[in-house]
């Protein structure tokens, strides 16, 4: 049953979310409701923290797990066989989550899974140095385009990341962070718990309960499939793989990035 504030009549799922609501209409509350209001306020922050460890443990058994499998996995691309392709390349950033200066000249496009560990690293070392140097410029625009081959955590982890973009591209970015953030390395992490906690912690101004009802009923899962065949008609056989410009660029390092984007700016 809903719970209905008294101060502006907007419902709840639960008295607990209701009376940590309360904040936004403190001066209104008498002394019994404040107290009501705190301990909403504790539980919730108690709760974050029980899930903040609970995935906090998961990740450290999901490493022992990833050096039992070889640390070579966190710099090597993930490979799926190499469909036919005419070898030509037809790249855009066009229908795909985007930052940077819509009048930027070069345009840069990550083909990643969020179950791959190369990816994760990109995200965390190369990505942040091309925004720095090349996107906040204005001189680049950068676009993530899933190719989730690694099985249903990949899948179910893009059809959450096409969710959120489908409500609001700019907290898109936050969320795609996220969930590289809290990658797992045991079959089964990508939860709808886990990508709903993600989105709530990570994310402002969403409609959380649209966005479940997406991630849930899997409502983005045929444009994950859209841009796999994006993917296999331009040959991309591995992640992460990188365009510049439509080209093909060879490695995923910000070196190999940087000049071919320099390349870009000087022509």
């Amino acid at each position: 049953m809903m719970a209905e504030c008294e101060f502006c009549e907007e419902e709840f799922e639960d008295e607990k979310d209701l009376h940590a609501h309360w904040r936004e209409h403190e001066d209104e509350l008498n002394s019994h409701q404040k107290e009501e209001m705190k301990k909403a306020e504790r539980k919730k922050e108690e709760e974050k923290d029980r899930k903040r460890k609970k995935r906090k443990q998961y990740m450290i058994y999901g490493s022992a797990g990833i050096l039992a499998l070889g640390l070579a996995a966190l710099i090597i691309p993930q490979f799926i066989p190499e469909s036919g392709s005419t070898g030509q390349f037809n790249i855009t950033a066009e229908g795909q989550p985007v930052i940077g200066s819509e009048n930027a000249s070069v345009t840069v496009v990550e083909f990643g899974d969020y179950s791959c560990p190369a990816c994760r690293t990109f995200e965390m070392d190369t990505y942040p140095q091309l925004k720095q140097n090349y996107i906040d410029t204005g001189e680049v625009k950068f676009s993530f385009v899933n190719l989730a081959f690694l099985g249903p955590d990949s899948q179910e982890a893009a059809v959450a990341g096409e969710c959120v973009y489908r409500q609001n591209e700019t907290e898109f970015w936050k969320y795609h962070k996220s969930i590289y953030d809290n990658q797992g390395s045991e079959q089964g992490w990508a939860t709808q718990e886990l990508l709903m906690d993600l989105a709530r912690e990570n994310t402002e101004g969403l409609d959380y309960e649209q966005l479940s009802s997406c991630i849930s009923g899997r409502d983005t899962a045929e444009q994950v499939r859209t841009e796999r065949g994006i993917a296999n008609s331009n040959s991309v056989s591995s992640t992460p793989t990188v365009f510049v410009n439509g080209d093909k660029v060879n490695g995923n390092s910000y070196a190999a990035i940087k000049t071919a984007i320099d390349s870009e700016l000087q022509n």
